[in-house]
């Protein structure tokens, strides 16, 4: 027979319940209205910040001053003491929230980590400086001689010159915005990581590196094993490249590669070194205009089962170069951003009917699809920005590879379906884009940011 239980017994249980049913309400209401006030100011600062890099008017401080207002309101959300304290409560007691809630407190904290209200002074002063290196950066005049140059022409000409001289004149008037940064930049670091160690972050690198879940050794030590397992092939190419290279310019092979002898300003896509026999992107594109070629990328991942573009992407991007003779000028580095963290998806970029625009065009739209498949109502507004930076960029560069793909180009009509295209000349060419681009992003920027926001890398040892 079943001992009757006692009526204590129920009466706590249905307390305790009562009890974690009150605190569930609770953490469900600050979470819902955590995303709506983050939604809210993250779309006015995104927006404020939009107008700052497509519409930079030298001596014009109006959009750096609306840039600045928006995004301290964001940062004084994120980072007030009252949220902090909420979001460090609830996360001691793990055991009562979800894994869905935990990963949304955690995504707030990490973004309290850059906007400590701890640390008031600094983040506003780190906010006016980023603001400030942004316009310098993207509203710096380029020149080759007297004449201003854009990027586009700069990209071009180390494409497409043979003349080692002008070669080094192009490629050094594009390193000319060093000394315009270096300040800023020297200051940004002391504010960067002063802000981030108000909530125990060593230094800003350890800040970026944790939101892959990582700690810095963790992240340096993945980066070198990823750089000696790829070391073989890249030194195949590397030794190529540079046997190619002086053959082409008629001087003796190098031990290591000059700068300027390579077809990209900053030496990480050595692609077009390699010319592939039925297969000329850039011949095939020069009859369209750079709107044609955007609307080919949608058409891609239309092809792939995605819907269209929202009608604002195409009302709201800036997709194509500043006109001539402008009174303005734009960050004309291609970007895709997630504006209200919702539908209002754009892309920043500078585009031309050339193989690089078109990889590109490709690229970001993956980030903008991204963007858009995350954008659910299942999907809290705090964790919409995907599972990590290298996700995005591993999405928008497989597409950017697909994209170039023979049977793409005849699907795409830009090359005949009977064209014989060199397979293994293909293949190098990939190689040289992609392979070569590793070292650059997983060994030379992670070691030298490293060492810049870690160790202190002295001022006059920045291009050691």
């Amino acid at each position: 027979m079943p001992r009757p239980v006692s009526p204590v017994l129920i009466l706590l249980a249905l307390t305790a319940c009562g009890g974690d049913t009150a605190r569930q309400r609770e953490v469900d209401g600050f979470l819902s209205a955590y995303g709506t006030m983050y939604q809210a100011l993250s779309y006015a600062a995104q927006q404020a910040d939009w107008t700052s890099q497509t519409h930079i008017i030298e001596g014009d401080s109006s959009n750096a001053l609306r840039t600045r207002a928006a995004k301290q309101a964001l940062a004084d959300f994120t980072g007030s003491i009252t949220n902090i304290e909420k979001i460090r409560g609830y996360l001691k007691e793990r055991s009562h929230l979800t894994p869905l809630e935990i990963r949304q407190l955690e995504m707030m904290l990490f973004y309290a980590g850059d906007n400590p209200a701890t640390a008031a002074s600094l983040v506003q002063a780190r906010i006016a400086a980023e603001t400030d290196q942004t316009e310098k950066l993207y509203g710096f005049a380029f020149h080759l001689g007297n004449r201003e140059i854009t990027p586009n022409e700069i990209d071009r000409r180390l494409r497409e010159s043979t003349d080692l001289a002008e070669r080094q004149a192009v490629w050094e008037s594009s390193k000319a915005i060093g000394p315009t940064l270096k300040p800023g930049l020297l200051k940004l670091r002391d504010l960067r990581n002063g802000v981030v160690q108000a909530l125990g972050y060593p230094d800003y690198f350890s800040y970026q590196v944790s939101a892959y879940g990582m700690s810095s050794p963790e992240m340096l030590a993945l980066m070198d094993t990823l750089n000696v397992q790829l070391r073989p092939l890249y030194r195949e190419l590397h030794t190529w490249a540079r046997y190619e290279l002086a053959r082409k310019y008629q001087v003796p092979v190098p031990d290591l590669i000059p700068a300027h002898w390579l077809p990209n300003r900053w030496g990480q896509d050595w692609s077009d070194l390699v010319s592939v026999a039925g297969l000329d992107v850039d011949a095939a594109l020069a009859p369209h205009d750079a709107e044609w070629v955007v609307k080919q990328g949608e058409a891609f991942y239309v092809s792939l089962g995605f819907p269209p573009l929202p009608a604002t992407f195409w009302e709201k991007s800036s997709l194509y170069p500043v006109p001539a003779g402008a009174d303005y000028k734009k960050n004309t580095h291609a970007t895709a951003w997630h504006m209200d963290l919702d539908q209002d998806v754009r892309s920043l970029m500078s585009v031309e009917p050339n193989r690089e625009w078109w990889e590109t065009v490709h690229h970001e739209l993956g980030h903008i699809y991204y963007f858009l498949s995350y954008s659910r109502p299942e999907i809290p507004i705090v964790l919409r920005t995907g599972a990590n930076p290298a996700y995005h960029e591993g999405l928008g560069t497989m597409i950017g590879l697909a994209s170039l793909q023979r049977q793409a180009l005849v699907n795409r009509g830009l090359i005949p379906a009977d064209a014989k295209v060199d397979q293994t000349q293909k293949l190098l060419q990939e190689a040289l884009q992609y392979v070569v681009f590793i070292p650059f992003a997983a060994g030379t920027m992670p070691q030298w940011e490293h060492a810049f926001y870690a160790d202190s890398l002295p001022a006059d040892s920045l291009n050691a």
